[in-house]
């Protein structure tokens, strides 16, 4: 014990030595500029004195653009003084500009007017973009994202499903994005992208408010908490480019942003209320304000009733509490806590006969699973000086998940004889460090020097018992010497410590070029033992031997990446980068074994690259679009194999992914047909994708060849849609078509089980609409899946399975909003 802790004080001070060393060497590289700069300040307000957040300022004399904060805020550095015309725009807005004397003037306020009836009139939605998503910008929030494919999706602008977080509504703007609908009452988000498997979003670093949320990144990286749609203020997506800045996964970074109650009145609350036809009541309810220094934000959460299948139903409670504190202009503090507690019965997998039969069925009366997640953070954000910032996190995480049922393929019927039980419980914390330091070039222009930490200790254990033989959701432990059973118990320490850096480096105000590195040590050790059967005679009698297993293994990782951008303009940027990654296997993975599916032993790491290319703009008051390519390369790339029956997890072998996405949205209420509108949006968003093993490791006994697609990858997805808005209504229509996929590297197309096969081509079609009574009642009606097809996205080879995995058919929600 206390030699961990002397090592882990001892990565600590050499990363912070570190830290220290580049930081000085950056600053000390002003040799190369100019020494003196001038700093405009200023703060966009409506003509009622309302901070106006996201708005574009921008002049052509001195190169530069800036987006509002939250407060309203923007800012200029410039190396000389003259007269310069500033430009704003921005939904509802009057695109404005007024001219500034920069020998005289070092702060302005920028009011500007709305386009739209008197504020009472209507209600305004999306002050800040004619869309509901936009791009990261180049620097943001102590992130540089310059070069790289990224989405931002502001959620107090949608109108979706909320209450039960409609992840085909949410995400319908992100391309390459396949969704497993597995779970309807959206406490679990099943996302991934390119190839990479929805399991628990696993192939993504999520993050909430920066710090992550997973089980266990390293070790066990399957989120289990996905916060409430009406508490996020916004996700934000970045694609492979990401592991150098987050850590080494292939699907790159999803970070939920939460609301912090800042540029609100002092006291503010929300009481959200819905309903489903499934019999499912969603109460949300949120208190949250803000001053000059204090902001806050607060939730209550709880969910009860059925689901839309036989045998699932849901009891679910949860509260955020935030609050953020600043100490003059330089400094300021953050500290969050999030608690999470749910029980649902889980219906089970099926078959292929009985799912076209009727999808409702299930023949699972006793599965059923239980959360507990427990998450804390405390920020500090410090900015020593105008051009160095200073980010520090320090978060944890206090966890279990427990299931218990019959985890027999859905062929086998249950003889209500005893269940198989899972227990898992986490306990992690982290340390997370950036410098940012902003080094001012000739031309008005900026080189961004990032530079991060990261501490990290993680333990995972992991229990395979027998349970009781009861319906309820009982998840006490029985002991197995009395039944002919294995089980095991395993600890899974994990620790990390990273260091990374990263560079904005413009050549002008139109190229830019953006190196960096990630270094990563990693220990993963495995510590337990299982016990194994063995038959002393004829009679079927046996005893339980126990076998001790313990496995330690370290890593040390360099992974590195470049990336390019070309502006033409203020909101045109031709971006391309290219990134090596890595992914550690999960321990955690290999000890927990079921009836359908088994680990190979000899499982290793998988290693490869990403490269995007493409051409993106986002002018917010006509039309955005972001058409690109990538191709991302797997070596010992890991996922599903059939053995004698068995589903085994395995490295498959080298493969290989092209693709083609692209997405387009256009304002068409600026034309003379559709301009009494206030907003009429119109969005096409699209992916091809072709994926394929182009080398085997030694499993063709197993009917697996070289050029098989890989599984989990839909040859196309395609969205659209339309927003509208008008006065005190809002309303959007969505449809989606998603191709083919396999389900298993070995493309089996003909099942008997449900648990491998193909996952047919499927559409969906979904509706919402909210009407604003007044400034306090809001109603909101939700059609989901509309034309009422059943299909399938998922074939589970255990929980919530085994089997075919039902997607909901139609459900009508109700919500009632009230604000105070």
């Amino acid at each position: 014990m206390y030699t961990k802790i002397i090592l882990t004080n001892f990565y600590m001070i050499l990363n912070l030595r570190i830290l220290v060393f580049f930081a000085t060497l950056f600053i000390w590289q002003n040799n190369y500029i100019y020494s003196q700069e001038f700093i405009l300040s200023g703060k966009v307000q409506d003509t009622s004195g309302n901070h106006l957040p996201d708005i574009v300022i921008y002049s052509n004399q001195i190169n530069q653009y800036s987006i509002s904060d939250s407060l309203g805020n923007f800012e200029f550095i410039y190396k000389k003084p003259s007269l310069v015309k500033l430009y704003a725009s921005g939904l509802n807005i009057i695109p404005d500009s007024i001219t500034v004397d920069l020998t005289t003037t070092t702060n302005i306020i920028f009011i500007v007017n709305f386009k739209s009836v008197e504020l009472s009139e209507i209600t305004i939605r999306n002050q800040n973009s004619i869309y509901d998503t936009r791009f990261l910008r180049s620097v943001e929030n102590f992130g540089i994202y310059e070069a790289k494919k990224s989405d931002v999706i502001n959620l107090e602008d949608l109108v979706v499903n909320k209450s039960n977080n409609n992840a085909r509504q949410i995400y319908s703007k992100v391309t390459s994005i396949n969704i497993w609908e597995s779970d309807y009452f959206g406490l679990q988000l099943d996302i991934g992208g390119r190839g990479l498997s929805p399991n628990r979003s696993s192939n993504f670093n999520t993050r909430q408010n920066n710090y992550e949320i997973s089980a266990d990144p390293l070790g066990y990286p399957e989120s289990y908490y996905t916060p409430p749609s009406q508490a996020v203020n916004q996700i934000q997506l970045v694609r492979g480019a990401g592991a150098l800045q987050y850590g080494t996964q292939f699907g790159g970074l999803l970070n939920f942003i939460m609301k912090d109650g800042e540029n609100s009145d002092p006291i503010n609350i929300e009481l959200s209320q819905s309903y489903d036809n499934h019999g499912t009541f969603s109460s949300y309810n949120s208190l949250y304000g803000g001053t000059k220094k204090l902001n806050y934000f607060l939730y209550i959460q709880h969910k009860k009733g059925d689901g839309w299948r036989e045998n699932s139903s849901i009891k679910q409670y949860g509260f955020y509490t935030s609050i953020n504190y600043r100490l003059g202009q330089r400094f300021r503090i953050y500290l969050d806590f999030t608690h999470m507690n749910y029980v649902s019965q889980q219906p089970g997998g099926l078959t292929d006969e009985n799912f076209y039969i009727n999808p409702k069925l299930s023949n699972r009366k006793r599965n059923w699973f239980n959360v507990n997640w427990n998450l804390y953070s405390n920020k500090i954000e410090y900015s020593p000086l105008n051009r160095l910032k200073i980010n520090n996190i320090t978060y944890g995480l206090i966890a279990s998940r427990k299931s218990i049922g019959l985890l027999d393929d859905p062929t086998v019927i249950d003889n209500i004889g005893n269940r198989d039980l899972l227990h898992g419980s986490f306990d992690n914390l982290g340390i997370e460090t950036r410098i940012q330091y902003d080094i001012p070039l000739k031309n008005n222009l900026n080189n961004t020097i990032l530079l991060g930490s990261k501490i990290y200790r993680g333990e995972t254990n992991f229990k395979q018992a027998i349970g009781s033989a009861g319906y309820d959701a009982d998840f006490s432990e029985l002991d197995t010497t009395i039944f002919s059973k294995p089980k095991s118990d395993f600890k899974f320490p994990n620790y990390n410590n990273a260091i990374f850096l990263e560079s904005v480096i413009r050549l002008n105000n139109k190229i830019s070029f953006v190196p960096g590195f990630r270094y990563e040590h990693i220990k993963t050790e495995s510590n337990g033992y299982y016990t194994y059967n063995k038959k002393i005679n004829s009679f079927e009698d046996f005893v339980e031997e126990i076998i001790r297993d313990t496995l330690s293994e370290n890593r040390r990782i360099f992974i590195y990446g470049i990336g390019l951008s070309i502006r033409n303009n203020l909101f045109t940027e031709f971006y391309a980068n290219a990134t090596s990654n890595y992914r550690a296997i999960n321990f955690s993975d290999i000890q927990i074994q079921t009836k359908t599916q088994i680990v190979d032993k000899e499982i290793k790491d998988e290693s490869g690259y990403t490269i995007d290319i493409g051409m993106r703009k986002d002018n917010q008051l006509l039309s955005k679009y972001d058409i690109s390519l990538f191709y991302t390369r797997y070596s010992n790339k890991i996922g599903d194999i059939i053995d004698d029956g068995l589903r085994v997890r395995t490295n498959i072998g080298s493969a290989q992914i092209f693709g083609l996405e692209f997405h387009y949205e256009k304002n068409l209420s600026t034309s003379n047909i559709l301009n009494r509108f206030d907003a009429f949006n119109f969005y096409l968003n699209g992916s091809i994708n072709r994926g394929r093993y182009v080398e085997i490791n030694d499993r063709q006994q197993s009917f697996v060849s070289s050029g098989n697609y890989i599984e989990e990858i839909p040859k196309y997805i395609l969205k659209t849609g339309i927003y509208i808005l008008k006065n005190k209504m809002a309303f959007s229509l969505q449809s989606q078509f998603t191709g083919l996929q396999f389900s298993d590297a070995a493309n089996t197309d003909e099942s008997t089980q449900g648990i491998y096969g193909i996952i047919p081509d499927y559409y969906v079609i979904d509706v919402s609409y909210e009407y604003t009574i007044n400034d306090y009642l809001t109603l909101h009606l939700d059609i989901n899946n509309m034309t009422n097809n059943y299909f399938f996205t998922r074939r589970a080879s255990a929980y919530p399975g085994p089997g075919i995995i039902p997607a909901a058919n139609r459900t009508l929600n109700f919500t009632l909003i009230m604000t105070f």
